[in-house]
């Protein structure tokens, strides 16, 4: 994989050391000023001004770019060898300061210096380039404005370095911590504040490194990815790749374009994470995608406890950089101090770790790292967020808690999150899952997703389960629309893609639902969800050895899930294989002795046997005992056949779909 730029050589050579001259001798004038750029005296109304070498040399870079922004971090490579540990901030607003002094500038009402917070300067006022007459033996064969012989105007180049040097530099930035220095953090790098050839509407964060040098770390490298891209997915004018799309590329030779194509990201954040101790350091850098240009590269470093405030500063920084207008109440959240337990945090990020695997075995080992982020801190949101997701997911995909045994809790979970932080998108989320599955609540569901949308419109999951409940009361239109906002921001996750897969088999849109399956199974061939959703589109196709060979995939990748076995009877039922339904019947008997089997299970295959009377009873058992499966009762083609007996329009009277 591509290693981060942290330090650039070319920078060196662009910005060379005080006492090195990198531009043609020339006398620059602006407002009653002259500043003689090759004696480095300042006059005012042809009177020399008393102004110390280093202002002098920040005026002299500011002096050459008029009109454009000169970084903080380019004035330190000016001012300082790159091998010189000072406590640059205090020095530079030292000379800026000096500068402004001699000018008589005022940095409220600036004549002159303009001030970018957190950036940089920007010159401002009208400036006159001047050549002095030639001193004895000088030739003056260099015409004005030109470089002197042997000196091009290259672009900039930019070097990788290896991550062994970089995990140096980050151990050289911590131990000059300890000893009292203050190493600059920021920037190290900017395009001299000039914006991108093209707007940049969309982004990708590719998986940050994890520099530590420890493997064990992987988890806090991950968890810091994940954390950042939530922090910019807040922006509502950006468009930010879901977590699932970009760790496909934690591990992989492809160039920065390709990614970008393959993602839709017209830039690319790349980085990595060095920690020690409660010390954290981040490295970031911003290449447009579609011309692998920098634009920009920074350097962050602080304490766990306020690691969400560096991944903040680096949201606001990108917005800054690309050019993307806030809310107010996003710059309000980018700006908060949010102060974190490092324990805490260190536990959800492990459970974040494991629960990303989406394995059932590795979402079972989610759970005691929620719990633990918790005990550690009653009051740490994320947490409980983590547990009502845990919940919800092992009742619904994995069909390990019954519905009435996972929702209680999921739903205690996701309140507790809700009262602990409302900004919290990722417990909207959860509770407008349990809204829409446990209490068959459209209404509150509704309210929950649009909440989570709203405080953060990048979040795929939201857009994907609202894209479902649409579904659920019937339309159609805007819940394909929805899907497709899902696969938008999540490209490269097959759930997504199966998602919007499903939204087009209950719009009866087959074609295009075997496309997107397709799709899916391509990103992960392993998911037996996919195959089980290719069986359903083959029933209604009327294609029943393709559905049968379908559902078997899923039942055998499943573990003879419940609802897959399920599929298999119902299919077989159709196909009149009639003695096979019969054994599935027997099997999910036996099977619901030890492990949750729902009513919906039977009822499938008694609708595929053509037995109203035994479909329709355990569709009111199903009923009876809420099973989130009866959502589907108004749109499903499997109830097909069921839709004009007057008990199942008494059934669907009963379950209130709103219009």
């Amino acid at each position: 994989m591509r290693t981060n730029c942290v330090l650039d050589s070319a920078w060196k050579r662009e910005y060379p050391p005080v006492n090195q001259v990198s531009s043609s001798p020339e006398v620059i004038r602006f407002g009653a000023f002259e500043a003689d750029t090759r004696t480095g005296e300042l006059r005012k109304h042809g009177l020399r001004v008393k102004l110390q070498d280093q202002p002098f040399q920040v005026l002299s870079r500011l002096l050459a770019r008029p009109g454009e922004l000169v970084t903080r971090e380019e004035l330190r490579l000016r001012l300082w060898p790159a091998d010189t540990f000072v406590d640059f901030e205090h020095g530079l607003n030292k000379a800026i300061n000096k500068l402004r002094e001699a000018l008589g500038d005022d940095s409220e009402t600036p004549r002159y210096i303009e001030t970018l917070p957190r950036r940089g300067y920007r010159f401002i006022a009208p400036v006159v380039s001047a050549q002095p007459p030639p001193e004895p033996g000088e030739s003056p064969g260099v015409s004005k404005g030109q470089p002197p012989p042997g000196v091009t105007d290259a672009p900039r180049q930019t070097r990788w370095i290896t991550p062994a040097l970089i995990l140096g530099l980050g151990a050289l930035a911590l131990l000059a911590s300890t000893l009292g220095y203050k190493l600059v953090h920021r920037p190290a790098y900017s395009a001299a504040g000039a914006p991108p050839a093209r707007p940049i509407r969309s982004l990708a964060v590719l998986p940050l490194q994890n520099l530590s040098g420890d493997k064990s770390q992987a988890y806090f490298a991950d968890g810091m990815t994940d954390e950042l891209i939530t922090d910019l997915g807040q922006m509502s004018a950006l468009r930010v790749i879901s977590r699932t799309s970009v760790m496909r590329y934690k591990q992989t030779a492809e160039t920065l374009p390709q990614i970008g194509r393959e993602l839709g990201a017209d830039a690319i954040l790349e980085g990595g994470v060095f920690r020690s101790g409660n010390r954290v350091r981040i490295t970031a850098q911003l290449i447009d995608a579609r011309t692998d240009k920098h634009l920009w590269a920074h350097g962050y470093e602080g304490d766990l406890r306020n690691v969400l405030g560096l991944q903040d500063e680096v949201a606001r920084d990108i917005a800054e950089e690309v050019r993307v207008n806030l809310t107010p109440q996003e710059r309000a959240r980018l700006a908060g101090f949010r102060p974190v337990n490092p324990q805490a945090h260190e536990a959800y990020l492990k459970g974040l770790y494991y629960w990303n695997q989406f394995t059932e075995a590795d979402v079972k080992k989610s759970y005691a790292f929620f719990r633990q982020a918790i005990a550690e801190d009653p009051k740490y949101a994320l947490g409980y967020a983590g547990l009502a997701n845990y919940y919800g997911v092992m009742s619904v995909r994995f069909e390990a808690y019954s519905h009435n045994d996972a929702c209680p809790k999921a739903e205690a979970a996701a309140l507790k999150a809700v009262e602990l932080d409302d900004y919290l998108a990722e417990a909207h989320h959860s509770l407008g899952g349990i809204r829409l599955f446990c209490d068959w609540d459209f209404q509150g569901a509704e309210t929950e997703f649009q909440r989570a949308i709203q405080l953060n419109p990048n979040y795929a999951e939201p857009h994907r389960v609202y894209a479902i409940l649409l579904a659920f009361r019937g339309h159609a239109d805007e819940a394909v629309a929805e899907a497709k906002r899902a696969v938008e921001n999540d490209p490269m996750s097959a759930d997504i893609r199966q998602g919007r897969s499903w939204m087009f088999y209950l719009t009866h849109h087959y074609d295009q639902a075997i496309g997107q399956y397709r799709k899916a199974m391509d990103m992960d061939p392993k998911q037996p969800a996919n195959y089980w959703g290719l069986g359903n589109v083959y029933v209604q196709m009327g294609q029943l050895d393709l559905a049968i060979r379908e559902y078997r995939k899923a039942v055998q990748l499943s573990g003879e899930a419940p609802r897959t076995l399920s599929a298999l009877g119902y299919a077989d039922a159709l196909a009149g294989k009639r003695q096979e339904a019969l054994e599935i019947l027997k099997r999910l008997n036996e099977m619901s002795k030890h492990r949750p089997v729902e009513p919906l299970d039977f009822a499938a295959i008694y609708i595929g046997l053509g037995d109203k009377e035994q479909a329709l009873a355990w569709l009111d058992k199903a009923y009876e005992q809420h099973d989130w499966g009866m959502l589907g009762l108004k749109m499903v083609p499997e109830y097909d056949s069921l839709r004009s007996d007057p008990r199942f329009q008494a059934l669907l009277r009963r379950m209130n779909f709103p219009p």
